[in-house]
């Protein structure tokens, strides 16, 4: 949906802009997965993750991104986190 590529170029203007900032690519991160671009989804909450290990949103939003593909393993893992 276009609503989704403006939200997605957004937030690539932002994280480029701001690139210590956590929740942009966060939020790419959950952009990405609901356009079933996992490739890119993972890598952009990965990179949230070495930005700052102590937020928890990287790891919460890594979770529902594993738990919204049935992979319960991988959510539980994120979520312990």
């Amino acid at each position: 949906p276009e609503e989704t590529t403006s939200a997605l170029n957004l937030y690539s203007i932002l994280l480029h802009k701001n690139p210590n900032e956590v929740i942009y690519p966060v939020r790419l991160g959950v952009l990405y997965g609901m356009v079933n671009r996992d490739r890119y989804a993972k890598g952009s909450f990965s990179h949230a993750i070495g930005i700052d290990s102590s937020r928890y949103e990287p790891y919460f939003y890594f979770g529902e991104f594993y738990y919204k593909r049935e992979m319960y393993r991988q959510a539980f893992k994120y979520y312990k986190q």
